[in-house]
């Protein structure tokens, strides 16, 4: 069962590592760095300081950064060192399948991957605070593609990212409980279920969203362009 598993996901691996060109391969390597999301992150700050309370927004900040070193110390200083899986990049039986982008390799382990469960988690906390349809799309999109990213540069197995996830979202929904529950006890919000509903720019960071990954398609072309 294990074998076939393994088998499964490098056949997944496979398919995904190769199923692109130059200029994808570009467009990969620009998204599944953290500079190019900047103007993205900005605009979800943007959002999150249209608060109801400066004590409130002070909280969901801190516990978006809390958030953050919880699923990535759990992942890079915890469960890489324990489990001990190579990266796809770093095993020898499959330097014939994958292919690397830019000669990239990662870290030596790869189980699980802290991308995907930084990016889920955090998808999960603010889908969860803003409830707006457009923000989780967005920030769901935004997880994926980060995440299908380090799978296509081959520094991740697709069950990796699957663990990752649901970490990530495991992480987001418990945090998100607790930000309710403070809230709700010392009286952050008049409500039971408090949220963020006025928003004076719900379309901005889907807009900022696709302006990035434009962007990033367009710096793919003129890479490939000028070798």
């Amino acid at each position: 069962m294990m074998d076939y598993l393994y088998q499964l996901d490098v056949e997944v691996l496979q398919c995904i590592n190769n199923a692109g060109n130059a200029v994808a391969s570009e467009f990969m390597w620009y998204v599944t760095k953290t500079a190019p999301w900047i103007p993205f992150f900005a605009s979800l700050l943007m959002c999150l300081a249209d608060k109801r309370s400066v004590r409130c927004f002070g909280l969901a900040l801190l516990l978006l950064i809390l958030l953050v070193t919880i699923t990535d110390q759990t992942a890079s200083g915890l469960c890489k060192p324990l489990f001990h899986r190579l990266r796809p990049t770093h095993e020898p039986c499959l330097s014939h399948i994958v292919v690397p982008i830019h000669d990239y390799r990662g870290g030596m382990y790869g189980f699980f991957s802290s991308h995907a469960a930084n990016t889920f988690g955090v998808a999960t906390f603010l889908s969860l605070l803003f409830r707006r349809r457009i923000f989780a799309v967005t920030l769901f999109a935004w997880a994926i593609l980060c995440s299908l990213s380090r799978v296509y540069l081959g520094v991740h197995y697709p069950s990796d990212i699957l663990v990752g996830m649901l970490f990530g979202m495991f992480a987001g929904k418990l945090l998100y409980r607790f930000f309710q529950r403070a809230c709700v006890r010392y009286a952050f919000f008049r409500e039971e279920r408090p949220s963020f509903p006025a928003i004076p720019f719900p379309w901005l960071p889907a807009v900022v969203f696709v302006c990035t990954c434009i962007l990033a398609w367009l710096l793919a072309f003129i890479e490939y362009g000028s070798r």
